[in-house]
């Protein structure tokens, strides 16, 4: 699983989910810039990044971006961002997501507890790292 740059996960995650609004890869870029400019942190791992911020009481809302269609490739990098994010001293990820396949994969992530809930939007895996 070979480290993927991040104009090139920017790049693929666009072309596979277009933002409504935002024209084109180097637009989105730029807007994820400014949020790592305000209050929103990044992780780079292997071909995803891992958008997050704060959100009270120990807890961050990711939000992952993904250079890979390999579904174990991403899940093996979110357990590794997980890692940074409790060594960091959080104590929970909530993942947004919108695609109900992921939730098994999810589920599967090893060693730590993770829950799914249903959300108007989508889905959040509560991710419990303490």
């Amino acid at each position: 699983m070979a480290e993927m740059s991040i104009e090139k996960i920017i790049k693929k995650s666009f072309a596979d989910n277009p933002v409504p609004g935002v024209n084109g890869p180097d637009d989105y870029a730029n807007r994820l810039n400014t949020l790592l400019q305000k209050d929103y942190k990044m992780i780079h791992a292997g071909s995803c990044l891992f958008i997050y911020k704060e959100i009270g009481n120990g807890a961050v809302e990711v939000d992952i971006l993904e250079g890979s269609d390999s579904e174990k490739e991403v899940m093996d990098n979110t357990f590794k961002a997980m890692l940074q994010l409790r060594e960091a001293g959080y104590k929970e990820a909530d993942i947004l997501f919108n695609n109900k396949e992921a939730i098994k994969s999810f589920q599967s992530l090893p060693v730590l507890p993770v829950s799914i809930e249903q959300t108007d939007d989508g889905y959040i895996a509560k991710v419990r790292l303490a």
